[in-house]
């Protein structure tokens, strides 16, 4: 007011109550390493990532929705295009190919109005060209049960801590799977490139939705490590069914061979070793959230 400041107004976003213990969780408890790739100023990414833990390597700043898919297809080795920031997304779409020009056409807020339904069916693409790609690559399965080195990637400061959450090293050159947690048509790129997406169903865009292999059908981060506990541990009994079940059949037809086994014991044997995996089978039941 005449040349003389009278009042300052600042807005920024809250931290989701559950976020720290969040990251603590999949840091400590689950060994998977976690970032933040936001589109956010720089003091502000890092202000975040201090308060919720996440270390300052770990913190990308000023990213474009299609700098977030291309981290996330480094981190699972698979080569990506280096496009010059000097460039338009108009003078991009012709040097890519059918399943990046998602990826070039909404770089900004203006031309996310512009996104129909045959944009959401490039997402599809997009997520069939990762995922031929990942076959591809070394490291564990593609499921959220093999995640045994994660790299966390919040997208946004989602509400500070819509940021992206991903899984993998962004500093090494081995390939990692990724998991990619996202709500906002920004990440939709993202979510579909990674091996695996998770959309926040409450509040997200349909496009995100769209993208995500798996969808949270509420706004409680805290649902997703009991979700990666009770795959790994399937995955486990899976493993461990699979290795008695072939360990007992070479067993008995080692034996057959040798002249040991009887036809009765043999049904025994083939009987008792499915009831055993029946039994196994049922462990991840009784799994407590």
């Amino acid at each position: 007011v005449e040349d003389e400041i009278e009042m300052l107004l600042a807005l920024s976003d809250e931290v989701r109550p559950e976020s720290a213990q969040f990251v603590n969780v999949i840091q400590d408890t689950l060994k998977m390493t976690i970032s933040m790739l936001t589109g956010d100023q720089e003091m502000v990414a890092r202000a975040v990532c201090s308060q919720l833990g996440i270390p300052s390597e770990q913190c990308f700043y000023r990213l474009l929705p299609a700098q977030k898919c291309e981290w996330i297809q480094r981190q699972q080795g698979m080569q990506v295009r280096e496009n010059k920031k000097s460039q338009s997304s108009e003078e991009l779409v012709p040097q890519l190919n059918r399943v990046d020009i998602l990826t070039a056409d909404i770089e900004n807020s203006t031309q996310y109005d512009l996104v129909n339904d045959n944009d959401v069916d490039k997402l599809s693409l997009l997520k069939e060209n990762s995922e031929i790609q990942n076959s591809n690559t070394s490291g564990a399965e593609n499921s959220l049960g093999c995640l045994t080195q994660a790299h966390i990637f919040f997208d946004g400061v989602w509400s500070a801590l819509s940021a992206t959450l991903c899984w993998g090293k962004a500093t090494s050159t081995k390939s990692h799977r990724v998991v990619m947690i996202g709500d906002g048509m920004n990440d939709s790129t993202a979510l579909a490139a990674a091996s695996v997406g998770v959309a926040m169903g409450a509040g997200g865009s349909a496009m995100a939705v769209a993208a995500a292999g798996v969808v949270i059908l509420s706004d409680n981060l805290m649902l997703l490590p009991p979700t990666i506990r009770l795959a790994r541990e399937a995955r486990g009994v899976i493993l461990q069914n699979c290795i008695f079940a072939v360990a007992v059949k070479i067993a008995a037809i080692v034996l057959a061979i040798l002249g040991k086994l009887e036809l009765w014991q043999a049904i025994i044997v083939d009987i008792g070793s499915l009831v055993v995996v029946v039994i196994n089978g049922l462990r991840p039941l009784r799994f407590q959230y």
